[in-house]
Formats: C-alpha cells, sequence, structure tokens
C-alpha cells in the first residue's frame, strides 16, 4: 500500500552544452544505431522507388510510373494509423527489425521480377506489399527515440541529428541507386537493397532499451477501439493546435514540390534541368534548418511557429518573381523552415506523448499527413490551371504562414502542460517507485501530475474502494490505518496507492490526512503504464507490492 523513499538534493544539473548533448547522442550505442537507421530508411526509400519506376517505365510507360508511385504511397498512408498499435503493443527495436527483414523479402522479389521477366502486375503487388509493411516503421522508430535518449537535454540534438541523416540519406539513396542502374540495372539496385535491409535489420535487434509495452491487462484493449487513439490524442487543447500546424505542413510539401516544377516550366526554356536545381535547393535547406535547431535558443513552441511561417512565405514570394536565382535562394529557406519546425515540432511531441501511446499518435501524424500531402499535389496543378502558377503561390503562401500564428495560443498551452514545475519534478524524482525511470518519463509524470491540498482529518483513500489514483507526498503527515488500526505513517517523499493500481483490487487500506498539507496524484492509466513499461521499474515494484501485502497477511494472522 505504501513505499518510502529518503528525501535527498533535487537540484538538476546545469544543462550542457547542445552540441556536447549531440555528441553524447552519437556516441550512445543505441541512440546512434537508431540514427544509422534513419539514414539508411531514407536512402534505401529514395533508391526503392527509383528502381521500380525505371522498371514500370520499361514495362509500360509513365501510366506504370504514376501506378507505381501512388501504390508506393497509399497502403502505408491507409494503414499507418492502426498498424502503428504494433509499436505500441511489441517492443520497438524488434518492430523496426522485423520491418527492415520483411524488406529483404520485398528486394528480392523485385529482382526476381526483373530477372524473371514477370510483369508489371507482379511489380505492383510486391510494391504494395512493401508499402503495407513500410507504415509501421517510422512510427516506431520516432516513439522509440525518447526511450533511448532518456534525459530531456538531449531530445532536441538527437531530432536535429535526426534531421541532418534523413537528408544525407536522402541524398545518398538516389546517388547511389544511380550509379548501381548504370552498373548493374535495376536487378542490382534490389539485390544491394536486400543487403543493406538486412544491416538494417541487425542493428534495430541489436538496440537494447528497458522499455516494454505494458504488461498490465487493462492495456491490452481491443484492437479497433485502439486504431482511432492516435487521432483521438490530438483531439485535446493543445494538440489540435500542432496536428493543424503539422497539416498544414505537410499539405504545403505536396503543394510546393508539384509548384516548383510547375513554376521551372513557366520561367524556364529547360524546366527539367531547372525543376531540378530548385527541388535541390529545398535539400539543401533540410540541412540548413536542421543544423540551426541547434543553436536556436528558448521556447520550442515559438521556433515551431517560427519554421512552419518561414516554410510558407518563401512560396508566396516565389510566385512575385521569375528569377531563378531568387527563387532557388527563397526555396532554401523554405526548406530550412520545414527542417526548423519538424525538429522541434518532434521535440515537443516527444516530451508531451507517454511512451505507451506514442506508436498510434505517430501513426496517426505520418498517415494522416500523407494523405494531406497527396492532397496537396493533386490541388497544385487544379490551382495552377485555375489562377496560374504564380498567381495560386501567393494565397497558397500567405495562407499557410497563417495557420501557425494562430495556432500559436494552442501550442503555448501544449508546450506549459509538458512543461512540469520544479516543485512537482523534486517530487516525482523522489518517488522510490519511480526512481528507475529516465528523466524524460519523470518530467511526463510530473507534468501530468495534479496537485491536491488535504485538510486534518480528510479520508484521501478508504479501505475497500477501487483505486483511481496514486498519491506522492508533497508536504504534511497522514496515517495509514487497517481495519481501524493504525499501520504507519506518511510523511515528505512518501508515496501511497500503488498496490490497488498494480494489482486491480480494492484498496487495502485507509488514508487519513493528520495535517494540512499537500498531494500529487497521478491518474491510474499513466501511472500503471508507464511503471509496466519499463521493466526495471515494474520489477522493483513488484517485490516492493509482494513485501508489503505480505505484511498484511502476517498482521492479520496476528
Amino acid at each position: 500500500m505504501t513505499s518510502a523513499a529518503p528525501q535527498g538534493s533535487t537540484a538538476q544539473p546545469a544543462p550542457l552544452n547542445r552540441w556536447r548533448a549531440l555528441l553524447e547522442c552519437m556516441v550512445d550505442r543505441n541512440v546512434s544505431r537508431l540514427l544509422l537507421i534513419v539514414g539508411a530508411r531514407s536512402a534505401t526509400d529514395v533508391a526503392l522507388f527509383l528502381a521500380t519506376s525505371v522498371v514500370a517505365y520499361d514495362l509500360g510507360g509513365p501510366a506504370a510510373v504514376g501506378l507505381v508511385g501512388a501504390v508506393r504511397v497509399l497502403p502505408s498512408m491507409v494503414t499507418a494509423g492502426s498498424a502503428a498499435l504494433v509499436a505500441d503493443r511489441v517492443r520497438r527495436p524488434l518492430v523496426i527489425a522485423g520491418v527492415n527483414a520483411c524488406f529483404v523479402l520485398v528486394a528480392l522479389l523485385l529482382a526476381c521480377v526483373v530477372l524473371l521477366d514477370l510483369g508489371l502486375v507482379a511489380l505492383v503487388v510486391v510494391q504494395a506489399v512493401g508499402s503495407v509493411v513500410s507504415g509501421l516503421i517510422k512510427p516506431s522508430m520516432q516513439a522509440l527515440l525518447p526511450q533511448l535518449v532518456g534525459e530531456p537535454r538531449r531530445l532536441l540534438p538527437a531530432n536535429s541529428a535526426w534531421g541532418l541523416i534523413d537528408a544525407i540519406g536522402g541524398v545518398a539513396g538516389p546517388a547511389g541507386a544511380t550509379a548501381l542502374l548504370f552498373a548493374a540495372g535495376p536487378e542490382g539496385v534490389f539485390i544491394a537493397l536486400a543487403v543493406v535491409y538486412a544491416v538494417t535489420a541487425w542493428l534495430a535487434v541489436s538496440i537494447r532499451s528497458p522499455f516494454q509495452p505494458p504488461t498490465h491487462a487493462a492495456y491490452r484493449r481491443s484492437f479497433w477501439r485502439d486504431s482511432v487513439g492516435g487521432v483521438s490524442l490530438f483531439m485535446r487543447r493543445g494538440g489540435r493546435a500542432h496536428f493543424a500546424v503539422f497539416l498544414t505542413q505537410r499539405l504545403l510539401s505536396g503543394l510546393v514540390t508539384a509548384f516548383v516544377i510547375l513554376y521551372a516550366h513557366d520561367v524556364a526554356s529547360d524546366g527539367d534541368s531547372t525543376s531540378g536545381t530548385l527541388l535541390a535547393a529545398l535539400g539543401v535547406g533540410a540541412f540548413v534548418g536542421s543544423a540551426a535547431a541547434m543553436v536556436t535558443h528558448g521556447h520550442g513552441r515559438v521556433w515551431f511557429v517560427v519554421g512552419s511561417v518561414l516554410t510558407s512565405l518563401p512560396l508566396a514570394l516565389v510566385g512575385l518573381t521569375s528569377q531563378i536565382p531568387l527563387a532557388a535562394a527563397l526555396l532554401v529557406v523554405s526548406g530550412a523552415g520545414a527542417a526548423l519546425a519538424g525538429t522541434h515540432g518532434a521535440t515537443l511531441l516527444n516530451r508531451w506523448l507517454p511512451d505507451h501511446v506514442a506508436g498510434r499518435a505517430w501513426g496517426a501524424l505520418f498517415g494522416v499527413g500523407a494523405a494531406t500531402a497527396a492532397l496537396g499535389s493533386i490541388a497544385a496543378p487544379a490551382l495552377s490551371d485555375w489562377l496560374g502558377t504564380h498567381d495560386a503561390m501567393v494565397p497558397v503562401g500567405l495562407a499557410a504562414a497563417l495557420v501557425p500564428v494562430l495556432c500559436a495560443p494552442g501550442l503555448r498551452f501544449l508546450e506549459s502542460s509538458a512543461t512540469p514545475s520544479p516543485e512537482a519534478l523534486a517530487v516525482v524524482s523522489r518517488t522510490e517507485v519511480l526512481g528507475s525511470l529516465p528523466k524524460v518519463c519523470l518530467e511526463r509524470l510530473a507534468a501530468a501530475a495534479v496537485r491536491r491540498a488535504v485538510a486534518p482529518g480528510e479520508v484521501v483513500v478508504r479501505q475497500g474502494d477501487t483505486g483511481d489514483e496514486f498519491y506522492m507526498v508533497e508536504s504534511g503527515e497522514l496515517q495509514v490505518s487497517q481495519d481501524d488500526l493504525e499501520v504507519r505513517r506518511l510523511g515528505v517523499g512518501d508515496s501511497f496507492g500503488e498496490v490497488a493500481l498494480l494489482h486491480s483490487i480494492p484498496r487495502t487500506a485507509t488514508v487519513v490526512a493528520l495535517t494540512s498539507g499537500s498531494l500529487l496524484a497521478l491518474d491510474h492509466e499513466i501511472f500503471v503504464a508507464t511503471v509496466t513499461g519499463h521493466a526495471p521499474t515494474e520489477d522493483w515494484a513488484d517485490g516492493a507490492v509482494a513485501g508489503l501485502l505480505a505484511e498484511d497477511e502476517r498482521r492479520t494472522a496476528t
């Protein structure tokens, strides 16, 4: 029923330089392996699409290329939200390894399609299978990152490194695939990709993390109920603002890609070459923005808004000029803004989302975001035909820049709800049952805890009642009694309520306040999911609860 923790200093260590934190991430065995997987995944995604497009063009011309492109995106877009539940029910390194292992088979099957001349239908079917499976990997990787990073001060550097490595992969992938296409043909590309997928599967299996899916039966809910859980998480105050800005960014990404190509053909005689130059400018900007995130200071939600505005406004300005060098410079700014917004937006969600639902939340973002980007790609030519390319880019850029500004109050609430007070963090940090948790988790719990004042004589929990909260004593003294007999007293640093929650049984004792005081209360779900989702914490809690129950039995027997 109770657990006590020795009191100690609650002072937090001084924050280290972000570049030092970045170095710590890069040399950390588990974080560095995840980042290598991120880079490899970025490179292989583009390389696989390039090789399948070449084969599709040979088999069916431009229409076949469009079909392969749609099949590459649509199945994963539809399944990402539901498939991401696997990332909340299975250890995430194993999910990542499993997806890459499946892609070994996909790549080898694609090589067989080419070598055996099995035709377009076989190519599309294999591509569709890979797309369905791929819906699992991005949510799993993004949800795994804060579990491996552990400390809040390392979240932003880790997300910055993610952006840089993702951008590098996006450049290296097509370059390597192009060289292999000339040297060994599409089948050579597919075989090389199978080797890369095998290596990344091994890297994922070798990642070690103490986190696990919550073992408590209450969190093994129905699949269909949890399938909509990712979107519903963003329907709360603050979450709605982040969701709106994220979807605006994804819509804009689809619009920008299409607009840039249309714009290049409008202003240049060699539209294809100019398109490549302008799209490359976006990629250069992504490098700049990811690096710039490392030197930003202040509130992350401010930089999320600033980055989103910088993504949008340059598009409007491009629409006002026909100068290709100026347009390229503006698109560098747009790409940098997108990377800056992506880094800070991801960091904000890493701090806010509980680990046990992070997979489905990221799945919802990526699934709905992919659909929104596809909508942007479809809408851009229609808007261009209606208004003209230049005239369409101006209002689209201005409207997209307005959305994050309007959402700023909601983002402020989201950031404040993910930022605990120093007093609450101190109480949570010295609670013994939570002592094995990394600081990222402790901050989430401290931010979620509700402070409750108690008066002398007030009954906090009553023996036999259903338990719905876990309590930590911030100040005051309380009495614990069973069957009207006092069994212990609680003071600052003690906690109670875990027995009923972890064992799903009625309260085993009554707790009454002896003096005025203050408690921090954690909701049933976040407490149980956090404790049972972290193996060392669950082991400690199981031992402590077993000891308390044994003590109760001895007391009853005597």
